[in-house]
């Protein structure tokens, strides 16, 4: 019995070694902004600086009532991707994924190849947007923590 309840206990610290660690996989999110029509979050676990000290970031746009993608179908939470610079806020939207009130995928953005995001420009928020209340919240975020 003895040897039997070893053989579990050296069976389970060699699982714990070897298996992969769940909650490194997982995301992180990190609310930025919220009002009564949206939440948006900032994926915490997905920051990347890049060399020209940008950063690429994961956002989570949750809507309180759903919107029209081009595909006519509706959602409410768009998961996007995007490169921002933080001094002027400029960004470029790299890809996103549209999610039904379900959580179903309903449309798809591919994300662009490196040699097109370079090509593309640098877009300031448009006044009055979303973007322009919640980007600055994000770059206060990014710019208060360190980066990997």
């Amino acid at each position: 019995m003895t040897r039997t309840f070893l053989g579990f206990i050296f069976a389970g610290a060699i699982g714990i070694v070897l298996a992969p660690s769940d909650a490194s996989a997982q995301s992180a999110w990190r609310t930025i902004h919220s009002d009564a029509k949206m939440t948006a979050s900032l994926d915490t676990t997905r920051i990347r600086l890049s060399d020209e000290g940008s950063y690429v970031v994961f956002m989570r746009w949750d809507y309180a009532t759903p919107r029209r993608a081009e595909s006519r179908r509706d959602y409410t939470r768009m998961v996007q991707q995007v490169q921002i610079k933080c001094s002027p806020i400029r960004v470029k939207r790299i890809g996103a994924s549209l999610y039904s009130s379900t959580g179903r995928v309903i449309e798809e953005v591919p994300a662009v190849s490196r040699r097109v995001l370079a090509n593309m420009s640098w877009d300031p928020p448009r006044a009055g947007s979303e973007g322009a209340r919640v980007y600055p919240a994000v770059c206060q975020a990014l710019t208060r923590r360190p980066v990997r």
